[in-house]
């Protein structure tokens, strides 16, 4: 049997002895069919490992060794086996693999069980069912974002790197005429497809969910935090809701959540998409309006940029109407332009802006009511003060996570 150590010695390469290296007439035809060698390998796998600890943030700490095993491709649909194994002092995993197999189902089995190494690092007592979306959407999403080939081939000898436009553009493209699987379906065990218009229906899907929950305050935080219960919990779910508690209490409230951003995602044409902090910039610009202030008495007035909130405090109110209406059409026109995150925070700095008018204006028109009219103004103004802060704290957290995604360097060799 030949063995290859990686770079980092985590993964070891077997071929069994008299292996049969030839390449078949449907590895030719199919551009999907990679034929796996024991060195490209063992280097495609650091690759993988590199990109997913990058997107999750992490070092690279691992205690469990992976040994990949090649095995003869015998049938067209033959599965990877992932074999984990608990020592006094560490998990040990063997993961089968057919010599020949397609890109995105090796990538899947890769970042499998690098996460199940991730999880069970400290002894934990199991080695955990992963949900599928989970592993599936986050080897698809690292593949769109890719600037080059994780899976190195052999009869490729030369690399191109490649700027993404947008990591979503194919997944959004191709589900805008085929049916996104919903949470539900995509939570159900073991769901397998046939047709492979619904395994690509399938693999889109959950790119985009995993995409939308990285995308979330704190929701690569969250995934780890599930993924590291998971060997604890019964099951997923149990360690899913623990992690996101602030945000769903049951599996309606991500249902609903995953329609929402379905219909806002397939909504818009990814190729006029801003890049994610082009658009962080751009919503920066609008939401800061610039009023000319006096630093002393005599001082000339100069030119300052200040936030919506203090508009809301000193603006008077034919001035404050002006300008908030330009705002709200200056985000309505933007909003198909940004990125799908920004978009979002977009539309609901237009509708606090939107309700604060109505809510003006209908304190204008009713003179009945008993409470002191500059009361009830300031308690209007104070509760949309409110809600612009909590949206600025979380433009403020996509902007800190975007930052930090793009300091991390992939890890060092051990």
């Amino acid at each position: 049997m030949r063995s290859v150590v990686s770079r980092s010695s985590q993964f070891i390469v077997h071929r069994p002895a008299g292996f049969q290296n030839y390449i078949p007439a449907e590895a030719n035809l199919d551009p999907r069919i990679v034929r796996l060698e024991p060195d490209l390998l063992a280097v495609s796998a650091e690759r993988i490992k590199a990109a997913l600890l990058k997107e999750l943030l992490l070092p690279d700490r691992y205690r469990g060794k992976i040994h990949l095993v090649l095995r003869e491709r015998k049938a067209a649909e033959q599965p990877i086996a992932i074999i984990s194994t608990r020592y006094r002092d560490r998990w040990q995993f063997q993961v089968e693999i057919p010599d020949r197999i397609e890109e995105a189902k090796l990538m899947e089995g890769v970042v499998q069980v690098l996460l199940l190494e991730l999880v069970t690092r400290d002894l934990a007592p199991r080695c955990p069912d992963l949900p599928a979306w989970l592993v599936q959407g986050l080897a698809a999403h690292l593949l769109a974002a890719a600037s080059s080939p994780f899976i190195l081939r052999p009869e490729v000898r030369t690399m191109r790197e490649v700027m993404p436009v947008n990591p979503a553009y194919e997944a959004t493209e191709f589900l805008r005429t085929n049916t996104p699987l919903t949470f539900t379906e995509l939570s159900l065990p073991s769901m397998s497809y046939r047709s492979e218009e619904k395994q690509d229906a399938q693999r889109y899907s959950a790119q985009l969910l995993v995409s939308e929950l990285l995308e979330l305050p704190g929701g690569r935080a969250g995934l780890l935090t599930m993924l590291r219960a998971s060997p604890q919990c019964w099951n997923w779910q149990t360690a899913f809701f623990s992690a996101f508690s602030s945000r769903f209490q049951r599996m309606l409230d991500v249902e609903k959540w995953w329609s929402l951003h379905l219909v806002d995602l397939l909504g818009r044409d990814q190729r006029q998409t801003w890049p994610h902090e082009a658009s962080l910039l751009k919503l920066d610009e609008i939401l800061l309006s610039p009023v000319q202030t006096r630093l002393g008495i005599n001082d000339l007035p100069v030119l300052t940029q200040v936030p919506l909130q203090e508009i809301l405090r000193q603006g008077d109110p034919k001035t404050q109407k002006a300008m908030l209406n330009q705002k709200i059409n200056q985000l309505a026109v933007i909003g198909l332009n940004l990125s799908p995150k920004c978009g979002r925070l977009a539309d609901r700095y237009q509708n606090i802006l939107e309700s604060y008018l109505q809510n003006r204006e209908r304190l204008a028109y009713a003179p009945s009511l008993k409470m002191n009219p500059a009361l009830r103004n300031l308690l209007v103004i104070n509760a949309a003060i409110k809600q612009l802060d909590a949206l600025d704290a979380e433009r403020a957290a996509l902007r800190k996570s975007n930052l930090g995604s793009a300091r991390i360097a992939p890890p060092s060799a051990r």
